[in-house]
């Protein structure tokens, strides 16, 4: 069920985006139990540096990797 939960909001949360006027959006989905142990740390800041993330959402993402 904890899957079909997850699926319905991604898309309620695409559906809205697609709906704004605005199109300058991104949607970044990790699945945080995977993909921290198999990345290398310093990439994945310098990569979401890269197409903009900044501020409180990349401090927290450092402060717990």
């Amino acid at each position: 069920m904890q899957g079909w939960f997850n699926i319905h909001k991604s898309i309620s949360v695409i559906d809205f985006i697609w709906k704004e006027k605005a199109k300058n959006h991104m949607i970044i989905s990790i699945h945080a139990e995977k993909a921290f142990d198999k990345i290398q740390h310093p990439f994945l800041i310098k990569t979401l540096q890269s197409v903009g993330i900044e501020g409180t959402f990349l401090n927290v993402l450092k402060n717990n990797l």
